[in-house]
Parts: structure tokens; sequence; C-alpha cells
């Protein structure tokens, strides 16, 4: 009884002075092992010379860490599980300010795993890209959280993973068809990531921790699943997450207007190595148009049909529909828009400079634009041609492209033409 009408005094100062300083953490979590005694450390914020006592010998070690040269000097101690009991105990840590009297209290909770949860800032992950980490979670049989799992070893597995061909039934290695989608990267290997002190000790083992790096080298999908593997949670359910590896590409042009009948021939560029590189398409990736009665495709080239909106969608083959359709959060598919419109108007500019007055000796290039009715720019393809007019003896022409919407040449001597420009029933001067 003198011990706990001492630990009530005590507790009451350490209210009184909860405002002038306090611990890391007022309360932690930590989880029940048979063979494993977890490390926490707490730490006085404002540092200063305290003493730790702990209410239950039985449940939790505390082991101060002295300032140097000092035997009773110290801001940190380091809690230690004890128990192994299988249900929910608390012990209560004390840091005694031993110049002032003050008194703060941690709350050190011991309770069993009930459910464990994968964290990370995404499941999709890009070709060429830094590995993404995976943290572990786990809640007691109350849903709270518990604070560390640092020093438990975790079974990670890729148990599944997509094939090159979506007819393959073989799942090994030795199969052409079969490829592999994700792999484990330790910190140590990684360019991008320091090795966390949490894990150290863990990768030097050969073990993985609560944390680890996965590096997608292929797109396509796989699950990882992770357990406990220990015999006191042979209870507890493994958790899975569905990752998706998707390469880094883009369509060019990304939003795009034609006209009734013209083309225009789109580009696949994937970032890589940090610069954007042209692929062709090939038996992974193929384009399709969401809308065909708006315009067709055949490849890359996309056919105006009808006036109106569509899109143009890159497709992988190592990340069919049917998968996507079972995500909730479906990624982003690469899609360029495609927009058929009417000619409105035709403008025409001088350049570099868009400046109509030049000097002798000068190159220049005229350029032909043409415009729908909400003033955006059409882009012309091969089945259209613009007509133009100048004095080709004061501007000399040299290279004309294919629809003659840009006209490189030189100014050749002092005068002044003017310039017209035609295109349909459209004209511009």
């Amino acid at each position: 009884m003198d011990w706990l009408r001492i630990f009530s005094i005590l507790l009451l100062t350490g209210f009184l002075c909860v405002n002038s300083t306090k611990l890391n953490y007022p309360r932690i979590l930590l989880p029940v092992f048979n063979d494993i005694r977890m490390n926490f450390t707490l730490e006085v914020v404002e540092r200063g010379c305290y003493k730790w006592t702990s209410s239950r010998l039985d449940l939790v070690q505390i082991k101060p860490i002295y300032e140097p040269g000092t035997t009773d000097c110290s801001f940190k101690a380091i809690v230690t599980t004890l128990s192994k009991e299988k249900r929910r105990n608390t012990a209560i840590v004390l840091a005694e300010d031993l110049s002032t009297g003050e008194v703060l209290r941690c709350d050190v909770i011991l309770d069993l795993i009930h459910e464990l949860g994968v964290l990370t800032t995404t499941r999709e992950l890009y070709l060429e890209e830094a590995p993404e980490t995976f943290e572990l979670w786990a809640q007691d049989s109350q849903g709270n959280a518990f604070t560390t799992l640092e020093g438990i070893e975790f079974n990670w597995e890729i148990s599944s993973q997509n094939y090159r061909s979506i007819d393959a039934k073989s799942t090994s290695s030795e199969d052409p068809s079969w490829k592999q989608v994700l792999r484990f990267l330790t910190f140590s290997q990684s360019k991008y990531h320091e090795v966390p002190k949490s894990v150290e000790k863990f990768e030097n083992l050969g073990l993985r921790g609560y944390m680890v790096l996965l590096e997608g080298i292929n797109t396509g999908t796989a699950r990882v699943k992770v357990r406990l593997p220990y015999p006191e949670y042979a209870q507890v359910a493994e958790v899975t997450a569905d990752i998706m590896v998707l390469a880094n590409l883009l369509l060019d042009p990304l939003d795009v207007h034609i006209l009734v009948g013209d083309q225009i021939t789109f580009r696949v560029l994937q970032l890589k190595s940090n610069r954007l590189q042209e692929i062709t398409l090939n038996n992974q990736y193929y384009l399709e148009i969401e809308d065909t009665k708006k315009a067709t495709i055949d490849g890359k080239v996309v056919t105006g049909q009808s006036l109106g909106r569509t899109f143009v969608v890159l497709k992988d083959r190592n990340v069919p529909d049917e998968k996507l359709a079972n995500t909730e959060n479906k990624p982003p598919l690469p899609k360029a828009s495609v927009t058929v419109v009417l000619p409105h108007k035709l403008e025409l500019n001088l350049l570099p400079h868009y400046n109509w007055v030049t000097t002798e000796s000068e190159s220049h290039t005229i350029a032909l634009d043409l415009y729908s009715k909400n003033d955006q720019k059409i882009t012309l393809g091969p089945k259209y041609k613009f007509g133009y007019q100048f004095d080709k003896t004061l501007f000399g022409e040299k290279t004309v492209n294919l629809n003659a919407s840009r006209i490189d040449g030189v100014a050749l001597k002092e005068g002044m033409s003017p310039v017209k420009g035609t295109f349909d029933k459209v004209s511009g001067t």
C-alpha cells in the first residue's frame, strides 16, 4: 500500500506539470511474443535529468540511457517487454525530474496482434522509377495500431505474377510465356534510399522485417502476401496487396483537332533513363479508339469520321481489361483526345518573330494555320493541302512541307508583296 500511496502523489505532480515538459509518447502499444522482446525508446522532449521507474517489473523492463560521464542523469530509456501472457496488460512508466520533482507518465500496453495491413503511397508502380516502400501495420482486437513492429520478422512473398500470354497456364519461370513483374530489393541495393536503422539488422541477416522495397521490372499485375512466421500467431490471417506495374508511357499528341476524312499519326513515347523514347506497337502494346463513330484507328493512324470528340487509349496486353475491372482504383491509362471539327478561319504568320517586316538575306518560315470556330488549332494531315500566293522574286521559296502549312525561304530583295493563303472556302491574308 505504501507504493500505491507514493504513486498517486507522483501521478498528481505529473499532471500539474504536464504543460512544462512531456514524453515523446504518452502511451505505447507493443505486441507480445513467446521468444521476442520488443524494445521501444521513450524520450523526454525537453531533455534533463530523470529517474525512470515501472509499475510492473514483471511486464516491462526499463533501461535508462545515461548521459556521457553520468550514472544518474538520463532523458531517454529503453522499454523492453518481458511478459509472454496472451492477454492485454498495462504497465505505467514514470520519469521523475531529479531537480524539480516533476513526473511524466507513459502507459505501456501489451497485447496480441489481431490483424495485419499494408501501408504504401501507391499500389501502382512504374518501370524505370524508384522502388516503392511497403510498410506493415498491425492492430489489436480493438482496432488500435501497435506503436512499432521493429524487430519482428515477417514472411513476404510474391505469390502470383501475370504472364506474357494471357492464355498461358504454366507458372514456371522456364516457360517462355512467363515473366516476372516484381522483385524485392534491399535498401542497400537501392540508389534512391538509405538503409533505415530499423531494418538494417534484418538486411544483414538476409531476412525481411516490417518494411521492404518493391521494384517493378515488367508491366503486369502481381500479388504480394505477408504473414507472421510465429506459432503463437498462426491464427492471424495473412495480408495481401495487389500491385500493378505500368510502363511510363504517353501519347503524342495528347490533344488534337482534325477534319472529317483527315488523318493523324500518333507516337507512343516511353520515359526511360530520364529520356523520352519512341516505341513501336507490338504484341504487348496497342491503340484503341473509344468511339468508332467519331473516328477510326488502324495501328497508329486515326481517321476522322464525324464531328465530335473521342479518345485514343493505349492498352497493355499484360494488364488486361478484366483485371482493371476488378481494381477499385483503376490506374489511368495513357490516352489522347481527338476532336473532329470544321474549319473556320485561316491565319498566316512569318516565323520566328511573328512580324511581316524583315531584311534582305534573312531566313523565315511562312506559317499557315487553320482554326475551328472555338479557336482550336487544327492539325492538318495528308488528306488536305493549303494553297498560297506571294511574290517569289522578293521571298525565295526553299522547302515546303506536304500540306504546305510551312514554307521555308529567304528574303531576296527590298520590296513588299501580299501573302495569301487558301483552304477550300476559308482564306487568309
